[in-house]
């Protein structure tokens, strides 16, 4: 079986914000695990994931994958 190859975050964005726009939530939410499972220190995967789990009514799982988003944005801005 051949290895996939490893999406980049923008290639991660791009594909998150499409399933988004198509309303297509649990594909979001799938595709947002992945991109969380490649780079768990990037806020894309967290906040894509929280957007699906809102839509999906799972409102206290999707507070918690913003928090963290966010928590990573921040921390990329003080690195900045």
């Amino acid at each position: 079986m051949a290895k996939r190859k490893k999406k980049s975050v923008e290639e991660w964005v791009e594909e998150l914000e499409a399933l988004a726009e198509e309303e297509k939530w649990v594909a979001l939410l799938k595709a947002a695990d992945r991109c969380v499972e490649e780079y768990p220190k990037h806020s894309a995967g967290y906040y894509g994931r929280g957007i699906a789990k809102s839509k999906l009514e799972y409102q206290e799982e999707a507070i918690a994958d913003y928090d963290e988003a966010l928590e990573l944005e921040t921390q990329d801005k003080k690195k900045a």
